[in-house]
């Protein structure tokens, strides 16, 4: 949403008396581009309803910022302009996403994270993240809300900002109620409402209460719904919020309608109503009318039926909405038709399904349809009724694949949910066994590592010969198949081979010896631990098309912590994500970094005199097609590395694997090269290290 900033806005209300117009003339006046300047144009951005109109002033407001930005001002002034260009890009994406284009509202949401970070503004950050989710949610993916919204509840328990807490909460659980997890969704909102329940400020228990009703009454648990309803009123009664009290009227209103308590039902409706019109509320005066139709037409009370929805359509007639203005004229069409006036029944029920179609909307073409199939069989216009009784039957299957979608989504949704927390309870697990397994005593732990790891290595070893004897068969069974899943095949058993080759394995396990035997036990065991749990996941992983960023970055981790103990002190690397990447979000093929970093520690470093450094920069191109991965080292160079290969006579086998894994991923999509490698050249034109650039494409 746009609205981040109420309290600042109020001030500025105040400020300028409520009024828009004497707002823009002060901006008019002010030849000064300034934060002030943005703070008035955002603050008119928020009093504009024409999204047209303040999509101008957001503009103005990203110009300001870019200039300042790129001109010669210090980096506090900066900080400054980042928080407006993340407001700027913030209003872009909710603009687009009112306009329903999704992709355009993520991109530039994105953009204001980035912004609202660089300014320290963590706070609007997370409430960008929640819009990204919110935004997934509309998109059809609830899979990815649940991953934008932690990063939410992340932010706001590191600010201990319990609103913030409360309102993620409140979503969470409204989104598992959307989803079919009853139980899950009152969990959150119950820990939503304790947390409101502390604050001074109303509104975060306000959300939470609408949330806790709406999911009630989707589980048909009406009476809980009304307790809960009864306690907005009394919120909306205490700080004068005669809409809101007007709308939760009605909703009192539905639910004892759906209870059966009519005389409740009328006694709230009018309650709402008298309000709804005193504040010309066109939407809610209809929705009640509507509601008073629906009620006669099920008691058959035809002429108070008619009364109530001819109310109904000339109010929604005041302000079109769509689709509840053309659901208002099908009820009328079928009130008029009961009525026996056909002709008029006729001539609305054709509108509406002219319309229906111009919506694309299956609910209410079928609805039309069934309406013009009754209007013909009452006038015994027998081939017209079978033409829209076949309509009705085709958006009847249409609805019921629609709703499967909704229910696999939902699926898709419970699955995701359940999955994070299985990896929550397992890292907490892995945890404490860890913490029980450092007290053993240090001759046990040794023992038992030593046996887990020839265990492990054995098994490793079996299960490549196996590996490799199942794809032989699987190769002989498959011939006719085509060159490029041949070269598929190829490829994936050679990046299983160079994952983790028997020269790593061993040289490992000498460095840990010599640890023990005499260097420092307690560095030796922490990195038996580490090949321990480095030779299980590659074992883990390489049965995988592809792993998370974060995964991908803690399986290097653990192999560089153990290459570290092949040098002295003088070795270090380092790993920068750009803010475009999602670590826990993009993915790429397991192990694809490994054998160009081992390349340059054995190529590179391990003949280098002095510091030695890896460095892995991990980026989205400017397309946001493809991971740039680049791996720079300071170390001996191309052209002196090259000598030393000669002389050796190796080769490459591993990295060349790599390319063609990377090159099946492509796909012919482009004909740049995707392992580009370089000489750092210092700024007298000599090679300082080399560094090599991987282009793997999201697919």
């Amino acid at each position: 949403m746009k609205k981040i900033l109420l309290l600042l806005i109020l001030g500025c209300i105040s400020i300028y008396g409520q009024n828009k117009d004497s707002l823009l003339l002060v901006i008019k006046k002010s030849k000064l581009r300034d934060t002030l300047q943005c703070n008035r144009l955002n603050t008119l951005i928020e009093l504009e309803n024409d999204e047209e109109i303040w999509m101008t002033y957001n503009k103005t407001i990203g110009q300001i910022c870019t200039e300042k930005i790129n001109s010669n001002i210090s980096d506090s002034e900066k900080e400054k302009y980042y928080y407006y260009l993340g407001l700027f890009y913030n209003n872009v994406g909710f603009y687009y996403s009112a306009k329903s284009d999704f992709d355009q509202s993520l991109l530039n949401y994105r953009k204001a994270v980035i912004y609202f970070t660089k300014s320290k503004k963590l706070d609007t950050a997370a409430t960008t993240y929640m819009n990204i989710g919110l935004n997934y949610i509309k998109k059809g993916q609830p899979q990815n809300f649940l991953v934008y919204h932690n990063k939410a509840l992340k932010i706001y328990l590191k600010l201990k900002d319990s609103v913030g807490i409360a309102n993620v909460y409140a979503d969470i659980g409204y989104q598992y109620g959307e989803n079919g997890s009853d139980s899950k969704a009152l969990e959150y909102l119950i820990k939503s409402l304790k947390i409101a329940d502390l604050l001074k400020d109303k509104a975060p228990k306000i959300r939470t209460l609408e949330y806790l009703v709406k999911t009630l009454k989707n589980q048909n648990e009406n009476q809980k719904a009304l307790e809960y309803t009864k306690q907005l009123i009394s919120y909306f009664k205490e700080i004068g919020d005669e809409d809101s009290l007007s709308l939760n009227y009605f909703s009192i209103a539905s639910t004892y309608n759906a209870l059966g308590n009519f005389k409740q039902m009328f006694e709230n409706a009018t309650k709402s109503l008298v309000l709804a019109k005193k504040n010309e509320k066109i939407n809610t005066i209809a929705a009640n009318y509507g509601l008073l139709a629906k009620h006669y037409l099920n008691q058959k009370q035809i002429d108070d039926a008619y009364k109530y929805s001819k109310l109904e359509v000339e109010e929604r007639e005041k302000n079109i909405k769509e689709p509840a203005y053309t659901k208002s004229q099908i009820r009328f069409s079928e009130i008029l038709n009961l009525k026996k006036q056909n002709t008029e029944a006729e001539k609305i029920a054709k509108i509406t399904f002219e319309k229906a179609n111009e919506l694309e909307n299956c609910e209410l073409i079928m609805m039309s349809a069934r309406n013009l199939k009754t209007i013909y069989i009452a006038t015994n216009q027998k081939v017209k009724a079978l033409d829209f009784a076949q309509v009705e039957i085709k958006m009847t299957d249409s609805l019921s694949k629609i709703n499967t979608k909704n229910s696999a989504i939902k699926n898709v949704f419970k699955y995701e949910s359940e999955k994070k927390e299985a990896e929550i309870t397992q890292l907490s697990q892995a945890k404490t066994i860890t913490e029980l397994e450092n007290k053993r005593q240090k001759t046990t732990l040794l023992l038992l590592i030593l046996g887990v790891v020839s265990a492990l290595i054995t098994s490793f070893l079996l299960f490549k010969r196996f590996k490799e004897k199942k794809q032989t068969e699987l190769l002989k069974f498959e011939i006719e198949k085509t060159s490029a899943e041949k070269k598929a095949s190829e490829s994936e058993l050679k990046a299983l081979k160079s994952q983790m080759n028997p020269h790593f394995i061993f040289n490992a396990l000498n460095s840990i010896q010599e640890q023990f035997m005499y260097g420092d036990k307690i560095i030796a065991n922490e990195q038996m631990g580490n090949f321990t749990t480095l030779t299980r996941e590659i074992l883990t992983v390489s049965g995988k098309k592809k792993i998370t960023i974060q995964k991908e970055i803690d399986l290097l981790t653990k192999y560089l912590e153990l290459e570290k103990m092949r040098f002295d002190k003088d070795f270090s690397y380092q790993f920068i994500v750009s803010n475009q990447i999602d670590e826990d979000y993009h993915e790429i093929p397991p192990m694809i970094l490994q054998p160009f970093v081992e390349n340059s520690i054995k190529h590179g470093l391990l003949h280098q005199v002095g510091a030695k450094k890896i460095s892995v920069y991990i980026d989205l191109d400017k397309m946001n097609e493809n991971i740039l991965c680049t791996i720079e080292d300071n170390g001996i160079g191309r052209e002196k590395s090259a000598v030393i290969k000669t002389k050796n006579n190796h080769v490459s086998f591993s990295t060349n694997s790599i390319e063609q894994r990377l090159e099946l991923l492509n796909d012919s999509k482009s004909d740049k090269k995707l392992v580009v490698y370089e000489d750092v050249l210092d700024e007298n034109g000599v090679c300082v290290g080399t560094k090599v650039v991987l282009t793997i494409p999201i697919v």
